[in-house]
């Protein structure tokens, strides 16, 4: 075919880091206080370096992403941007280098 790669094949590594990894689970700051009382009460959990807002999230599905391209030797292809939307409040993009 004459697609770069196959859309089906590029959005798996994304669907399944949010569903292991952020679905149902407490996302917090790695140096939250609240951190060691999550863990001993044995929840999900994943930290991020700074607050997981929103546009920090956005971002690091575009690393997530960016890293397959690469791992795939499609370093040539560029991610637009990635957006985050927020239930009711809004949403935020990050836009790539």
């Amino acid at each position: 075919n004459d697609f770069v790669i196959d859309f089906e094949k590029a959005k798996t590594p994304i669907k399944e880091f949010v569903n292991d990894i952020l679905d149902h689970a407490v996302l917090l700051n790695i140096s939250d206080p609240l951190l060691e009382s999550i863990r001993e009460l044995g929840l999900k959990y994943a930290t991020f370096e700074e607050d997981p807002t929103a546009e920090v999230i956005a971002h690091t599905l575009y690393d997530v992403a960016y890293a397959h391209l690469l791992n795939w030797n499609l370093a040539s292809v560029k991610i637009k941007q990635v957006t985050v939307q927020e239930p009711c409040t809004g949403s935020a993009t990050y836009v790539g280098d």
